[in-house]
């Protein structure tokens, strides 16, 4: 296209606009207001967000403050809880629902009879935007299952968290998990070649502090 055509062309564009003057405003003027709409929602799911985080933040500080107070501890302990249950009841995919819900987990977990609840909690957390909350809640999740004698479910889990995200803290601890529940089920070799994964792929791992003694479990049993 030479000099005098991309000319014609510009020129036809603007007398079409000219022609056209009313559909160029109307959709001009639509997407202003799409835009405006979006810059409006995104600093209101922000604005949101941080109103649930200054109430998380309130919420600990009075419970860390009220632990220390034998006289306060059940008060502020209940008052922590409820503010748990309130963000964690939030419908939205945000880091600070998430850590309501896994630190509810928590809560029910560590009463030791609760672990259907915990799992419930733990569960909706696993799609945190945070990677760091995200494969705690699928740890949470495979550890109450093992709890709840569901050993498939534990050991999918954990096989999910070292195949999906091998670079997270969790994942050799996850493959020492799936490797003990593989043993329990019987299938030495392939216990076996997840604990030798585990330890050439994570020589530096704390983990591999219980290899040595969880080979000698697996030799015992072969």
């Amino acid at each position: 296209m030479d000099f005098k055509e991309l000319k014609k062309f510009f020129i036809d564009i603007y007398q079409w606009c000219i022609d056209n003057i009313v559909v160029v405003s109307v959709v001009s003027g639509i997407i202003v207001l799409v835009g405006l709409g979006i810059g409006i929602y995104f600093i209101y799911e922000k604005n949101y967000e941080d109103s649930l985080k200054t109430k998380f933040d309130k919420s600990y500080l009075q419970y860390l403050s009220g632990s220390k107070d034998s006289a306060k501890q059940s008060e502020s302990f209940k008052n922590f809880f409820d503010t748990l249950q309130e963000i964690a009841s939030v419908n939205k995919n945000y880091d600070i629902v998430a850590i309501a819900n896994i630190m509810l987990g928590d809560i029910y977990y560590n009463e030791g009879n609760s672990y259907n609840l915990s799992l419930n909690y733990y569960s909706k957390a696993t799609n945190a935007p945070s990677v760091f909350l995200r494969v705690t809640a699928i740890f949470d999740v495979a550890q109450a299952y093992e709890s709840l004698d569901n050993s498939d479910a534990a050991l999918s889990n954990y096989e999910y968290i070292y195949k999906n995200y091998p670079d997270s803290y969790l994942a050799p601890v996850s493959m020492l998990g799936a490797s003990k529940i593989y043993s329990y089920k019987g299938d030495q070799k392939s216990a076996r070649a997840v604990l030798n994964e585990l330890s050439n792929k994570y020589p530096n791992s704390s983990a591999n502090y219980f290899v040595d003694l969880f080979g000698l479990v697996l030799t015992n049993h072969e």
